[in-house]
């Protein structure tokens, strides 16, 4: 075709304005897919990456498949603690499983020595759930050793997971 608005040839109708360009169906084309592979993606649970992440968590789903165990110290924790302060709190106490909260505390102080950012729901699991026992026999007592040790990645898959792009630091 010698049209350039049309050069396969096809027989296109577009307004005689050319206020919608073959270039203009391209990009709507592109929108399309784009919309149809964000929502496969949500569907799968891969949108926000393949890393545990709050945004698929399920409370009502998901809380079946804790042992009963599980389920008594998170409600233990949620109706005697009067620390945690969070929306929400069975969604966060869900989340923080994937985790080894001692070790999110000590690589908060690794990452920011001067002024950690602590959530109030882990030191309140530190105090009731069995798995740590040990961090209660020794007082919550560590030192400077234990969070030159602490894992910082792990910090960062946390804060990943719940919508960061990296360990926030607040000003001291």
């Amino acid at each position: 075709s010698d049209d350039p608005a049309n050069p396969d040839g096809e027989n296109l109708i577009y307004p005689s304005n050319r206020a919608i360009q073959p270039s203009d169906l391209v990009d709507l084309d592109n929108a399309i897919k784009s919309y149809h592979a964000a929502r496969d993606q949500l569907e799968n649970q891969t949108f926000f990456g393949s890393e545990h992440t709050m945004a698929y968590m399920d409370v009502e789903r998901d809380w079946n498949a804790l042992s009963n165990e599980t389920q008594d110290e998170i409600l233990t924790l949620i109706e005697y603690s009067n620390t945690m302060a969070c929306p929400e709190p069975e969604m966060w106490l869900m989340y923080d499983l994937n985790f080894n909260v001692t070790n999110l505390i000590l690589a908060s102080f690794r990452h920011n020595p001067e002024a950690p950012i602590l959530f109030t729901q882990w030191m309140p699991q530190l105090e009731v759930y069995e798995k740590y026992a040990d961090q209660r026999e020794r007082g919550f007592q560590w030192t400077w050793n234990d969070v030159e040790a602490a894992d910082v990645n792990e910090l960062k898959k946390y804060y990943h997971g719940i919508g960061y792009d990296s360990i926030p630091k607040k000003e001291s």
